[in-house]
């Protein structure tokens, strides 16, 4: 009989103590979701306070430098600097093999090494490639970020030990083609774009093509952003 009042007393018991859990839980707000396109403005609001970064450039694909489709850019590093310098280390297909050059570009200037001859000169006037132009507001990258469409939240990935929201949709052509040198046959284009969870820099984009010539290998163009705002000084070689 002793039992008795403790077993009446055990449905009390029991809502105290899911009062107790209920209300010793954490006081924090639980985290929303960002929508893609409030992570498209802050990823772009943060790129206009650039002053400089360092950037990876790899392309799978046919990419040609030139109207003739001799000279084929198979990759490239360097500097950017506000508004319109940059310096590259280009990997170029040239007859059957790959040949290392470098580029400055001052504005619509641009300079290479000689192949034969390691030697500055001036570029030639139909080089479809300018590093420079991604800084600029309406032909680089916020012009791209301006014209985005459908895109979605793919989820939060690591990206060289940092969290970065991973987006995906599409872009025209058009908003890609001052950059990329015009190297894509599609429309529109199809791309990914990591941002920086913490700082909404853009860590990496990638464009892939949607079509080709015949009998190309459609392009993805795979841009890595790093060292952003590091001091930057880029000259007119001298030739």
């Amino acid at each position: 009989m002793r039992w008795v009042p403790l077993l009446r007393l055990m449905p009390v018991l029991l809502l105290m103590a899911g009062l107790v859990l209920a209300c010793g839980g954490s006081d924090e707000e639980p985290t929303s979701t960002p929508s893609p396109q409030s992570l498209i403005d802050a990823a772009a609001a943060r790129f206009n306070e650039l002053d400089s970064a360092h950037y990876t450039l790899t392309i799978d694909g046919d990419v040609y430098l030139d109207s003739q489709g001799m000279l084929a850019l198979r990759g490239a590093e360097g500097d950017l600097q506000r508004p319109d310098r940059a310096t590259a280390k280009a990997d170029i297909g040239f007859a059957g093999t790959t040949l290392s050059v470098n580029v400055v570009a001052l504005g619509q200037e641009q300079y290479m090494t000689n192949f034969l001859t390691g030697r500055w000169e001036r570029a030639p006037e139909d080089l479809d490639y300018n590093p420079a132009v991604v800084f600029d507001p309406e032909r680089g990258i916020p012009g791209v970020l301006r014209d985005t469409r459908d895109v979605t939240l793919v989820g939060e990935e690591n990206l060289d030990g940092a969290s970065a929201y991973h987006l995906r949709g599409v872009v025209p052509q058009a908003a890609v083609a001052p950059m990329t040198g015009n190297a894509f046959q599609g429309d529109p284009i199809d791309f990914d774009l990591w941002i920086d969870r913490e700082t909404s820099d853009i860590r990496k984009v990638v464009l892939h093509d949607t079509a080709a010539a015949q009998g190309a290998t459609p392009a993805t163009w795979t841009l890595v952003l790093s060292k952003h705002n590091e001091p930057v000084t880029i000259e007119k070689p001298a030739t």
